[in-house]
């Protein structure tokens, strides 16, 4: 039940499985035996509803000393609750469609965050943007409408056309952010 709370979230099923995987094939290490919650890293792909249940129900729980820290005792490690885990994270990624379109979404961002910084270090990329760019009519001051463009879920341009200007100075205007 609980990994199907974290489904939605394709990086948190994707660090689950591999910590888990990690733990599996080194039980002893402390390195797997020991998750701060308090961390970028953490917060980053963990911090989704029902990843901390999920990982309390394979025996972490919080310290009493840093009650950040979720901790794991070779003791309450049990082998046949971890295979249980890890194979509810492997069959999410098999058939779970919420967990393959966010791992899509998650897939494309990064697509998009390249070819948005493409330009900064390719200098044939920069100069077909600019092409673009000098093809792209003038942005009206008075007037106009705006279209605006989300570009993957962290880049959003928008600017103003003319009621006259065409599809094609849209695209024109799109290539200049990337060709």
């Amino acid at each position: 039940r609980c990994s199907q709370r974290v489904a939605p979230y394709a990086m948190a099923v994707d660090t689950l499985l591999k910590s888990l995987r990690q733990l599996q094939q080194d039980p002893t290490n402390p390195k797997y035996l020991t998750i701060d919650t308090s961390t970028d890293a953490f917060k980053r792909s963990l911090d989704v509803p029902g990843a901390v249940d999920f990982l309390r129900s394979m025996g972490y729980r919080f310290s009493y000393v840093r009650k950040e820290l979720l901790e794991l005792s070779v003791g309450v490690l049990d082998p046949a609750v971890l295979h249980v885990g890890i194979a509810a994270l492997e069959q999410i990624q098999r058939d779970s469609k919420e967990y393959r379109k966010n791992k899509a979404e998650l897939v494309f961002d990064k697509e998009i965050n390249q070819i948005l910084a493409l330009a900064d270090h390719d200098m044939q990329e920069a100069l077909a943007r600019s092409k673009f760019l000098s093809k792209t009519p003038s942005e009206p001051t008075v007037g106009g409408g705006i279209i605006s463009v989300q570009l993957g879920s962290t880049t959003r341009i928008q600017r103003k056309f003319e009621g006259d200007d065409c599809l094609q100075d849209v695209l024109d205007w799109l290539g200049a952010h990337g060709s």
